[in-house]
């Protein structure tokens, strides 16, 4: 009954984000739809945790800080909308406005999207920690690479991966962040050798979750999904979750 309820939310938060009548201004919509959207059915499927009846659906927006235009967005949905979870970047633009809102508004669940890429032609991004203290994950003009496979082509240092990881959750904290939880942004944990290690040392070093490490159930993905078929697509995957916790 509950894994039932949580379908019947996911699908009503889908409606109000596609309904061209809905509250949800076309910022937010646009948010909700580009950045990573509906993420995970938090402890599901983890006994020990917690009992099914207190099954929640967590909808988080990620990328926070990478636009002046999205933390108007954040701002919103955050407090009158749909979100109840937001992922900081921390070497993004915009960090600064987005750890003022945090600070405004500590209720917020908010955490830390660490970030080893900058991928957008023309608004480059650099990291946290000066050039020379980390030369394998940047370019010669000091910038972080547009992908993945840019990156690892280089053959990056994993003491560098770990020493600008944790400069990110610092100065997350610094800046008056409440940090609730850790996750990455553009690449898996398992995507080089080590950075899985690196990241539950850091989440542990800090006392703060792993987002994907927690007992989570995550939901399909509807990034690529065209848009017409976003609805479908997310009820569906919530029904298969309930199939798979009978």
């Amino acid at each position: 009954m509950h894994a039932l309820f949580a379908v019947i939310i996911c699908f009503f938060l889908y409606k109000q984000i596609a309904s061209k009548n809905s509250p949800v201004n076309m910022m937010t919509r646009s948010l909700l739809n580009v950045p990573l959207i509906l993420c995970l059915m938090a402890f599901m499927g983890c006994p020990s945790i917690i009992h099914s009846a207190d099954i929640r659906l967590i909808i988080r927006g990620d990328d926070m800080g990478m636009t002046q235009g999205s933390l108007v967005a954040f701002d919103k949905v955050l407090n009158e909308g749909v979100l109840t979870c937001a992922s900081i970047q921390v070497c993004a633009p915009w960090f600064e406005g987005a750890a003022e809102l945090c600070r405004k508004n500590p209720h917020w669940c908010t955490g830390i999207h660490l970030t080893l890429i900058g991928e957008w032609i023309g608004y480059r991004w650099r990291p946290v920690l000066p050039w020379d203290k980390i030369p394998s994950l940047v370019d010669e003009d000091g910038f972080l690479y547009r992908y993945p496979e840019e990156l690892w082509g280089h053959k990056p240092k994993i003491t560098e991966f770990e020493a600008e990881l944790r400069a990110q959750v610092a100065l997350a904290l610094k800046k008056g962040i409440n940090v609730q939880h850790i996750d990455t942004y553009y690449m898996g944990y398992q995507r080089y050798p080590g950075l899985s290690e690196v990241i539950r040392k850091i989440g542990q070093d800090y006392g703060i979750p792993i987002s994907g490490m927690m007992g989570e159930k995550g939901l399909r993905g509807i990034y690529t999904t065209p848009v017409k078929e976003k609805i479908e697509v997310a009820v569906h995957s919530c029904e298969n979750c309930h199939l798979i916790l009978k």
